[in-house]
Order: structure tokens, then C-alpha cells, then sequence
């Protein structure tokens, strides 16, 4: 006998079906929504962990740069250090390691060059470009050497001058037989004896002297290149006595001696001036002696007045360097402290 569904059944059985219908929807939508949050919460934490990660990373390569550049400076210290103790023209390669700070650095030490003063092609329009000015009283001394090597002294050099033309086209007036320039070269006898000895000589004017065609003093037979010399020479009862040489080499001079010197004085006489209503002043200006010194070898022995350093510090793949010049006012009878600017 077959059951009968009545009408009411019916509509049980449908909600039924309904609910579970629903239900199904429901769950499917909490999963759908769950992995969307899931989905965001995990880009927000890839995204928090990226800034985190190079936030890390900027302040390791900040730590890494001012390890650099501390040891970068270290090396400018050591490398001031170096030219302290070391004779005039000192140049100098060096590395080291800063262990405490897990950092390298290596610096050089440019204290020599081949002409005084040194020009860059860029700053040579015209030939009175390359000397300096030596003003009416005024001294220069040139380390005719570099460093502590014995056979980095000068053996050739020319020292070129002359007295501005300005002072003739003033109607300024010089006699041709006034001494203007007094030169002299002083240096420790290699005959073991230690003693400092000293040739000097003054240098008259010469009307046609330019920065063309300048007077000169030097090795160079074209030059005056003899002087008096009072050779220090010991007697027979031990005492000190002096053989006078006339026109004695400066070739000759600085094969003999070593860590020699050479000053130029400018000795000019304004008050023998005459001619063209020129005042005290005007006189001064006029009487400005150019000069410039070359090594005839062409090597770089001259010390050099401006004193170049460049230190480069590292650590891991950062590098940090500093370069300074410095000049010197003087080379005797110490070294002068600098104070020094750097640049990255």
C-alpha cells in the first residue's frame, strides 16, 4: 500500500531543501571571504617585511659609509703624519686595516714635480704663465730633492727669471750692471764629514731678458752656472780651513752634497730706480722678479710647495675617499701644520 504525500509534507520537504541550499551558500561565501582576508593580511605583512628588510639594509650601508669615510680620514692622518717626520718631497703608498672597525684604507702621498711652479695646460695661455712672482725682499727655497732617497736629488736644473718689461715701458731704468737676484745652494757635504756648505752668487739685470727668452741660472752651459765656493777643507793640525774655489760647478755641487737647497732672493734696489716720476710704491710693483725652476731630466725631484693627498677608506663594497692639498710657506727649519679641508 503506497504512501500518500500530502500538501503540507511537500512544503516540509522543499524548506528543507532550501535551508541546506543556503547553508552550502553560506559556508562557500565565510571560505571565499576568509581567503580574501588571508590574502590581504598576507601582503600587508610582505609589505611590512620588504620596509623592514631595506630599512635594515640602508642603515648597514650607513653604517658601512661612515666606517669608510672614518677610515678614509685615518689615512689622511697617518699620511700627515708621514710628511711630518719625512724630509721635504716625501711621497709615500700605503694601506692598511682599521680591525676595530673591520675597515681597509690606502693612501698616496704627491709631493713632487718635475717644474716649480707647476701649471695644468689649462692655465698656460701664454709663457709668462708658467713662473710665479718674487716680490721686491722676498725669499723662495726650493728642496732641490724628494724624500729620503739619496738618488731622487736633482742633478740637473735650470732656474729661469726676469724683471718685468712693464718697468721699461714705464721709462723705469735699471742699469745692466745692478744685481737683482742673489741665488745661492746649500746642502750636507757626502764626504762624511756632515758639514752644511753653500755656494752663492748674485745675478746682474739684463735688459732683454723675458719670459721668452729669460735669464737663467743652473747646470746648462747657456746659464750662469759657477760660483764662488769656499770649500771647507780640513789642515794638517786638524783645524778647519776654507780652499777658495772661483766659478766653482753647480753641477759639480750637487754631485758633492746632498739635500740640497736652492733660494732666490729677489735684491732688487728700488731706490736705484730711476727715470719716469715713478713713486716708492710703483717702484716696488715694478720691480717684481719672475721665476720658474725646471728639472732637465724631466723626472719629478723638485718638492713641490702644494702637498696633494688622497686616502680612500673601505669597508665591504663601500668605498668613501678624501683628497686635501696643502701648501707649505716655508721647509726650514721645520715642517708647518696644516690644517686640511675634504671633499667626497
Amino acid at each position: 500500500m503506497s504512501k500518500t504525500r500530502t500538501p503540507s509534507s511537500l512544503l516540509t520537504a522543499k524548506t528543507a531543501a532550501a535551508s541546506r541550499k543556503k547553508l552550502r551558500n553560506r559556508e562557500g561565501s565565510s571560505l571565499l571571504i576568509a581567503l580574501i582576508i588571508m590574502g590581504i593580511l598576507l601582503t600587508l605583512a610582505l609589505g611590512i617585511s620588504e620596509l623592514l628588510i631595506g630599512t635594515l639594509r640602508d642603515n648597514r650601508l650607513l653604517l658601512e659609509r661612515t666606517k669608510a669615510w672614518y677610515a678614509a680620514e685615518s689615512g689622511i692622518e697617518r699620511a700627515l703624519l708621514s710628511i711630518s717626520i719625512n724630509p721635504p718631497g716625501y711621497e709615500e703608498e700605503k694601506e692598511g686595516e682599521l680591525s676595530e672597525a673591520e675597515a681597509k684604507y690606502a693612501y698616496g702621498i704627491s709631493a713632487a714635480e718635475t717644474s716649480v711652479p707647476h701649471r695644468e695646460p689649462y692655465e698656460i695661455q701664454i709663457e709668462a704663465d708658467t713662473y710665479n712672482e718674487l716680490a721686491v725682499g722676498e725669499a723662495i727655497t726650493i728642496p732641490l730633492f724628494k724624500g729620503t732617497d739619496p738618488d731622487d736629488g736633482v742633478q740637473e736644473f735650470r732656474a729661469d727669471f726676469y724683471l718685468s718689461p712693464t718697468l721699461r715701458l714705464r721709462n723705469g731704468y735699471i742699469s745692466s750692471d745692478l744685481d737683482i737676484l742673489r741665488w745661492k745652494i746649500f746642502g750636507i757635504a757626502t764626504d762624511g764629514s756632515g758639514a752644511t756648505e753653500v755656494i752663492n752668487e748674485f745675478v746682474p739685470e739684463d735688459p732683454g731678458s723675458s719670459a721668452e727668452s729669460p735669464t737663467c741660472i743652473g747646470t746648462s752651459v747657456e746659464c750662469y752656472n759657477g760660483a764662488t765656493f769656499f770649500q771647507r777643507i780640513l789642515g794638517s793640525d786638524g783645524a778647519e780651513e776654507y780652499n777658495v774655489i772661483e766659478a766653482y760647478p753647480i753641477r759639480e755641487f750637487l754631485r758633492t752634497h746632498k739635500q740640497n737647497f736652492l733660494v732666490l732672493t729677489n735684491f732688487v734696489n728700488v731706490n736705484l730706480i730711476s727715470g719716469g716720476g715713478l713713486t716708492s710704491a710703483e717702484k716696488k710693483q715694478l720691480a717684481t722678479i719672475r721665476y720658474r725652476i725646471r728639472e732637465s731630466q724631466g723626472v719629478a725631484r723638485l718638492t713641490s710647495p702644494i702637498v696633494e693627498i688622497r686616502s680612500d677608506g673601505t669597508v665591504a663594497e663601500t668605498t668613501q675617499s678624501i683628497d686635501i692639498k696643502f701648501g707649505r710657506e716655508r721647509f726650514l727649519p721645520v715642517f708647518n701644520y696644516a690644517l686640511y679641508g675634504t671633499s667626497n
